[in-house]
């Protein structure tokens, strides 16, 4: 790559195609002088764990196995003394196992739903001796026509103040691949828009967030085929798209028709159009053009040093250094692109998710670069692993030993190899090789279709069959392979934890296997916990053995905690069947991935989830935070 003295600068963002600007529609648009990605939010510091801390401490360390598990005294909520403790239990007021009481509503009757009666005209009525009211019945929501399952009304009890806020605080995209599906869902699906939120206005938010995430292609399919034409802001959406799938022609076109129209947009968008003419006008060679758009661009104010040392490097003036960024975004990459070939060290690191999205999906892109910005965005959950494994697939077969293609060549190895016990045996290296980095999960579900074609069958490499299977969440593959392996008994339990349709009761039985795993010490003392914290959360009576284990295992005190107050919101959420404020709550309270959040915050989202109508979702949760680490190489 060329270079130019002191190379590097903060790559302060090229906000015009998107960080710099939320839409709004081009009237209103039209009359501010600047525009905020989503409205301000109070951004407090961030703490040692990574949660956002606050002047007021947050929530003491609890006993792991505190009776009606992590949560009453935290909500300021007394002890229930009529509560049994669970067989075992050294703590008072109940064990594992037990109804969560920050979400449940105490109920008459003894906690039992209330007696009914047939009544002469069939409607049902309250029983003699019962309190006497009206009963009610939650109807089911309505739900949108696009399949995704979500409620029309998902978006109800927030508005556009509190929808903004809720995302100014989030990591996009999610890196938990369960709660990125949610996420995403949330913002493709064709549901109502918050209250009081125009369409337009709202469309807008949602091509804000995909773009943030990385999310190009729904992003793409979000604004559907019309140009923008006329619609100044709707024109720089489609600009930020383009320029991410590096369009150079239709960038530039649109680029020469909001020059036109400079006096429609807010100033922020004004000064960064120039540095997108300087971009064209160096693509052109026209090196003049390229710095002055520069000098214009300063001039409007606008703060991209990255992009103008890039600019006057390539105009010749090289006025500006580069010292390294602390982000590189897309049209950063392409001024780069233009003084040649691009360093991956120097920019990956440092790259927006939009960025290693682009640079993934380039099927032009340098192979090793390629393959880089691939995983990078697989672990940011930005592609899917179905997109990493087309990355793969491209890499090429000759690499000359180069590590930076390993598991391209070890998923290469799984799709061409015929022999099923071959086959398994290169999976198992895979998913061993990934389980050491933030890949393992998507590498996992990414594996899953290529084992899809090999029997359930007595194999020594069969666990990497149930492995992938849980990882998509395929219940019935993962439990044809158990069945035929006696030895891998002890995956049982995690199947049966997001097999919706086992009964509870079966569910429980189930278990036993994993008093003996505990006996044998096969459970680290994270693990543990992170399996009563999950087990609880699904009102799943803990093995005794395992209760025990975990008791005397050293308490975790890491892991991400948010701040103070998002675990009461949550539960208010998802009291009040709020879906989408429940998903967005839930991101703010697991801070990553549910492996690396709190205890405390991983029961509480998986509660949180299942009672806001997020059942499935919560299951699948409990296998996130455990697949990784449960116990491997035989059982019990």
């Amino acid at each position: 790559m060329r270079r130019v003295p002191g190379f590097w600068v903060r790559g302060a963002a090229i906000a015009a195609l998107g960080l710099a600007v939320t839409p709004m529609g081009a009237q209103q648009m039209a009359a501010q002088e600047e525009w905020k990605p989503f409205e301000k939010a109070d951004r407090p510091a961030r703490s040692r764990r990574g949660a956002a801390a606050t002047e007021a401490p947050g929530p003491p360390p609890l006993t792991p196995m505190d009776g009606i598990l992590y949560g009453r005294e935290r909500a300021g909520e007394p002890r229930d003394p009529s509560a049994v403790p669970t067989q075992g239990s050294t703590a008072p007021g109940g064990g594992y196992g037990q109804a969560y009481p920050g979400l449940q509503e105490q109920l008459p009757y003894g906690g039992q739903p209330p007696p009914v009666m047939a009544s002469p005209n069939g409607l049902s009525s309250v029983r003699p001796g019962a309190s006497a009211g009206v009963e009610r019945q939650e109807l089911e929501p309505v739900k949108a026509a696009d399949g995704s399952g979500l409620a029309l009304d998902t978006w109800r009890g927030m508005d556009l103040k509190t929808v903004e806020g809720k995302l100014a605080r989030l990591q996009m995209p999610p890196r938990s691949p369960v709660m990125s599906g949610l996420f995403r869902q949330l913002f493709t699906a064709q549901v109502d828009p918050p209250v009081g939120v125009q369409p337009g206005h709202w469309k807008g938010i949602t091509l804000e967030v995909l773009y943030r995430s990385g999310l190009i292609a729904d992003m793409g399919k979000r604004m559907g085929p019309e140009t923008g034409d006329g619609d100044p802001i709707a024109t720089a959406f489609r600009l930020r798209h383009d320029l991410a799938r590096g369009d150079r022609v239709a960038v530039c076109v649109a680029t020469k028709s909001l020059m036109q129209k400079r006096g429609d947009l807010p100033k922020a968008l004004s000064g960064e159009l120039h540095l997108l003419s300087g971009y064209c006008a160096a693509a052109d060679g026209n090196t003049a053009g390229a710095g002055l758009a520069a000098e214009l661009a300063r001039e409007d104010g606008v703060d991209a040093p990255l992009a103008f040392g890039a600019l006057e490097a390539l105009s010749g003036s090289g006025k500006t250094g580069m010292p390294a960024p602390k982000r590189v975004l897309v049209l950063d990459y392409r001024l780069l692109e233009l003084m040649g070939p691009v360093e991956a060290a120097q920019v990956l690191e440092r790259a927006e998710p939009a960025l290693l999205t682009a640079i993934a999906m380039d099927a032009k892109a340098e192979p090793k670069l390629r393959v880089a910005a691939a995983e990078l965005a697989a672990a940011a959950t930005a592609i899917t692993p179905g997109e990493l494994a087309d990355v793969y697939r491209s890499a090429p077969a000759d690499s000359g030993g180069d590590t930076l293609f390993r598991r391209a060549n070890l998923f290469k190895s799984v799709e061409g190899e015929a022999t099923p016990g071959r086959k398994l045996a290169a999976a198992r290296a895979l998913l061993d090789d990934a389980r050491r980095t933030a890949l393992y999960l998507q590498v996992a579900a990414m594996l899953a279709p290529a084992l899809d074609a090999v029997p359930p069958g007595p194999d020594q490499g069969a666990e990497a069959a149930v492995e992938t299977a849980l990882a998509v969440g395929n219940v019935g593959r993962a439990r044809a392979w158990t069945t035929a392996n006696p030895g891998l008994r002890h995956w049982q339990a995690l199947i049966d934890l997001i097999d919706p349709a086992l009964r509870q009761g079966p569910r429980e039985d189930s278990l036993a296997i994993l008093d003996e795993t505990a006996r044998r010490g096969r459970f680290g003392a994270d693990t543990l916990h992170r399996l009563a914290t999950v087990l609880d959360a699904l009102d799943v009576n803990v093995p005794i053995p395992l209760w025990e284990a975990a008791s005397k295992a050293p308490q975790p005190n890491a892991g991400h905690l948010p701040d103070t107050g998002v675990l009461p919101e949550l539960q208010d959420a998802a009291k009040k069947k709020e879906p989408a404020r429940t998903v967005l709550l839930t991101l703010q309270a697991l801070g990553g991935t549910a492996k690396s959040a709190h205890i405390l915050a991983l029961g509480d989202s998986m509660r949180a989830l299942r009672r806001a109508g997020f059942a499935a979702q919560a299951r699948t949760l409990g296998v996130e935070a455990l697949l990784a680490d449960w116990p491997r190489g035989g059982g019990a």
